[in-house]
């Protein structure tokens, strides 16, 4: 009779939970055995910003938000939580909060990944002589890992470093935030992919950073757990969902769709557009230097097998279609590309999307977004196609940057993320680029990502059977020369007007 119990209660499992926990929302999925996205919830998220740099999100609306959109998901497919066999979660990088050990409630907002602020810092490394330390062992160029967002908060935050030594504070990315609470206080752990991105481990041999946590005098004593990609992270507390359901993977949301984008060779490259548009290279097996116009980042670890990618990304993008969306009173995106769509050009528009200022190939956070080359036969079809233009032109931009410093061209391309949806938009890049894309027939490949290895973790499916699954269904969006020579000449045009956006009075 326990045989049998057993074995039913096993076959009840048929679903996969994913979470997509990004800057601007939340998004869960249910997946079922063939990885077929059964049901969605989504939850918007606020972004408090300010001219001077600042961008925070409320610690525990992140929390919550995610809760309520996993609920809506079970909800929507019709299942009880005792029915999901595992759980996935893809985490926003380097947006850092701090919280309290034992009751979990944070000291304040999370400070987001987009947040300039603390950019004086890379100034002070470089002139105590850190840079060189910071450049080999954490990848990154430039101090934007999340481990200079907490010494921001230890310098600028009351009583924030006596909490920290006593050990009454924990801190972490959100990652590690959401697996403290959803295990209900528990499990204090956090993936490899962001514990490198947030200068917890270092870049060659994963062990704590003791040189830069000593120089930033922050303690080290009590960093999460760090853990593979695909592993156990603890079961969420039973009074969230109705049952615990395991949590298998946590990967930092860029891996995720990288994953699931099967970009496991060298010289693959993907472009998420979120938030911001994101651009990963493949470089192998084995790590090489960050450069000015990329750093290189632990794609994910399985099994103990890292895979790099080198990364470079324009901050905004996503963030300023909205904000085109909101001054434009539109009800939706969809009318941006239709009115995009109405026009063969931008009559000379030109859009800079760069409303936090730029980071890759230059860092200059006093750089602003503009809309320039505005003559009174400008509509605002013509403002919205320069929209997706100057989203395009800057990808190629820091594409450009990143291929010729590391010396390895884009063997092949894909595309996803939200903006990805756009048909106009995937071939205004296309033409961009001169080159083919390709985009899978699911553009939600985050959260897929994060669903694959954790359902991997647990023996759902394989790499060869996730491969055929990627094959299927892709659509390729070419470029004729025409248009790539149009393109060109008006590219030559945007960079003009880059430079004039940059050292910005404030």
């Amino acid at each position: 009779m326990g045989e049998k119990s057993k074995s039913k209660s096993k076959s009840k499992k048929k679903y996969v939970l994913a979470v997509d926990e990004g800057t601007t929302g939340t998004k869960a999925f249910i997946f079922d055995k063939n990885l077929n996205v059964v049901s969605s919830g989504y939850r918007e998220l606020a972004l408090y910003s300010t001219s001077c740099g600042r961008a925070e999100l409320d610690s525990e609306e992140i929390f919550e938000k995610t809760v309520e959109a996993c609920r809506e998901s079970i909800q929507k497919a019709g299942i009880e939580a005792d029915e999901i066999a595992c759980m996935g979660i893809a985490a926003q990088r380097s947006t850092l909060l701090a919280w309290e050990k034992d009751s979990g409630k944070p000291s304040g907002r999370a400070v987001s990944w987009q947040d300039t602020r603390m950019g004086y810092l890379t100034d002070r490394l470089q002139r105590d002589g850190m840079m060189d330390y910071v450049f080999s062992d954490l990848g990154r160029s430039k101090a934007t890992s999340g481990i200079f967002i907490i010494k921001w908060m230890d310098e600028n935050i009351e009583g924030f470093h006596e909490a920290l030594v006593k050990g009454d504070l924990l801190y972490g990315s959100v990652d590690s935030w959401l697996i403290y609470r959803l295990t209900g206080c528990k499990n204090y752990c956090t993936s490899i992919d962001h514990a490198m991105l947030d200068g917890l481990v270092d870049f060659h041999h994963f062990k704590p950073t003791e040189r830069l946590f000593e120089y930033l005098e922050l303690p080290s004593g009590s960093l999460p757990l760090v853990l593979d990609n695909a592993a156990s992270y603890g079961v969420t507390d039973k009074s969230l969902f109705g049952a615990e359901i395991p949590i298998t993977c946590v990967i930092a949301d860029q891996h995720a769709s990288l994953f699931a984008q099967r970009v496991t060779n060298r010289g693959d490259c993907k472009c998420t557009n979120g938030t911001g548009a994101f651009l990963d290279l493949n470089i192998g097996h084995e790590s090489l230097p960050p450069g000015r116009s990329h750093s290189i980042l632990l794609g994910w670890r399985l099994a103990g097998v890292p895979t790099y990618v080198a990364e470079c990304y324009v901050p905004t993008t996503g963030t300023f279609q909205r904000w085109i969306k909101k001054v434009f009173a539109l009800e939706s995106y969809k009318e941006i590309d239709a009115l995009a769509a109405s026009v063969e050009d931008s009559r000379g528009a030109v859009v800079l999307p760069t409303l936090f200022g730029t980071l890759h190939p230059q860092r200059d956070p006093t750089a602003r977004a503009a809309i320039m080359g505005i003559s009174e036969s400008c509509g605002r079809e013509h403002i919205m196609r320069a929209t997706l233009e100057g989203i395009a032109f800057f990808i190629r931009y820091i594409a450009d940057a990143m291929t010729d410093e590391l010396g390895i061209a884009i063997n092949d391309m894909r595309i996803d993320g939200g903006l990805a949806k756009s048909d106009i938009f995937c071939q205004i890049l296309s033409s961009v680029m001169k080159r083919q894309l390709r985009r899978p027939a699911t553009v939600e490949l985050t959260a897929l990502g994060a669903a694959e290895i954790a359902g991997m973790q647990i023996g759902l499916w394989s790499e060869e059977s996730l491969d055929a699954q990627y094959r299927s269904g892709l659509q390729t969006f070419s470029s004729s020369p025409e248009e790539a020579r149009k393109y060109e000449k008006q590219f030559g045009v945007w960079c003009t007007a880059l430079e004039r956006s940059l050292n910005w009075p404030q």
